[in-house]
Parts: C-alpha cells; structure tokens; sequence
C-alpha cells in the first residue's frame, strides 16, 4: 500500500532531473525499483533520483541495502540512529524527518543506551560528542554496556568486534552521501508542501507507522550484489597498468619513483 501511495507523488519531488517512471523502468532500474518496494517498503525518492544512471542508481540501492536494511551484527534500530544521527549533522531535514520516523517505529527506540551511538554518529560530520559515554568510533562500543536491554528485541552490539564497527560505519558512509544528493536534487520534507505546520507531527507519525512492517523485515543480506559486476581486484588493476607500461629505450635513464608517482593515473590506484 505505501509503494503505491508514494510512487505517484515521488517522482514530484525530484528537481532538476528527470527519474524513470515505474511503469517504464526496464532491465537494470525495473530490478533495483522491485527490491526498492520490497525490501524498503516505498519508492524512496532519494534513489529514484538516480535512475537516469542506472549503474549508479544500483550503486546508491546496493549502499542503502547492504548496510541500513539487511541484518548483521548490528540491529535496525540502533542503525536508523546512526542516519538520524548523521543526517542531523549534515543538517538534511528530509532524512531526518524519515528516518526519525521510521526509528519511533522500532522497538527499543527510546532506549537510552542508544544515545551514545546517535553522539558519535553526528561526529562524523565534524560535530563534538554529546556529553555521556565515548563515542562508538574510541570505546569500540563496549562502552554501551548490557546490550540488548531486556525484552528489546535487539541484537548485540556491545561485543568487542569489528563487526559493530564497520555496519555502523558503513551507515554513516552512506547517509553522508545521501545527504548531499537529498539537499541538491528534493526539498526540506517527504512530505507535500501543502501539509500545514500543525499537521506536520501527525503525518509524519503516520509515516512511521506506515514503514512500521517493512521495517521490522530483515532482508537477507548479499542480494541487490548481483545488480552491479564485480569491482576489479587490486592484481587486476596492476595487471592493466603493466600492460600499458610503454617499454623504455637501451640506454635510457628510468624516471625517479616520485616523478613517476605524479604522472601515474588515479584510475592506476589500488582498491
């Protein structure tokens, strides 16, 4: 019900380029815009902005996938913190007003223990920690303490792991680039500019409600990675940059390491 409410007014929304339509989307953009609505649960105008590139929209899906919606080590109400958070900083009141939705829709959204994780979130953008326990980034999220809290529903986050660490920041990754395509290409709010002020916090309660289900799905993880071939390996970029190698002449000297350094390509760089 909510994808087909949203798709008609969601295309609307996206300024200065032009998003596949639904119901013209083929090949790659008809494949990301079904995982869209099903894993999602809407027609999310941030992606939609990218369908006249198709290999970057799957780029944006796969990001947006992979790290807020699919399940790990991490659980989906501590990750929405972490876009409220991030988006917070980068001052994008369209993520926020989604996102913080979709989090009072979560189980254990007002835990307090998720405060500290929502400070280091916003750290990220260049802000100081909000007073409490360190960051997650230099307590490595042991700080949390007991994790989950009883009857919560949470995974835990409070093992010393890497695990945590990189999901968390994988979110943030993501929502700082969102951000940035949210504030050049959609207005200030998910919502019609005709909602008047007072109607505002109902709505977007609604909303919540709305991406309630779909929320509270744990899509498995690894299926939007077919979208996109796989990235070349750091031997195959070597590879490629020894066979273009021009061979050098008897007799002459070779460049220094540093001057050849410069003129190397970046696309030369190892990933």
């Amino acid at each position: 019900m909510l994808a087909l409410v949203t798709a008609r007014g969601a295309l609307a929304q996206v300024r200065h380029v032009s998003p596949v339509p639904p119901r013209s989307a083929r090949g790659l953009v008809a494949r990301v815009y079904g995982q869209l609505v099903r894993d999602f649960g809407m027609a999310a105008p941030p992606v939609l902005l990218h369908s006249p590139a198709p290999e970057v929209l799957a780029a944006c899906w796969m990001m947006l996938r992979e790290s807020l919606l699919c399940g790990g080590a991490v659980a989906r109400v501590v990750k929405e913190a972490v876009a409220t958070g991030v988006s917070a900083a980068n001052a994008c009141p369209y993520c926020v007003d989604v996102h913080d939705a979709t989090l009072r829709g979560l189980p254990g959204h007002d835990d307090p223990r998720l405060a500290p994780v929502a400070a280091w979130a916003r750290t990220t953008a260049g802000e100081q920690a909000a007073p409490g326990p360190p960051p997650a980034s230099q307590a490595r999220l042991s700080a949390v303490g007991e994790w989950p809290p009883s009857g919560a529903g949470l995974v835990a986050v409070g093992e010393r792991s890497a695990a945590p660490e990189a999901e968390l920041i994988a979110v943030a990754v993501t929502f700082h680039y969102l951000n940035r395509m949210v504030a050049v290409f959609l207005g200030d709010s998910p919502l019609p500019p005709e909602v008047p002020a007072r109607a505002r916090g109902p709505a977007l309660r609604a909303f919540g409600r709305l991406m309630r289900p779909a929320a509270r799905r744990t899509p498995p993880a690894g299926a939007s990675l077919p979208l996109l071939p796989a990235a070349p390996c750091r031997r195959t970029w070597r590879g490629r940059a020894a066979a273009r190698k021009p061979r050098r002449s008897p007799g002459r000297r070779p460049p220094s390491r540093q001057a050849a350094g410069a003129r190397s390509p970046a696309r030369y760089a190892t990933c």
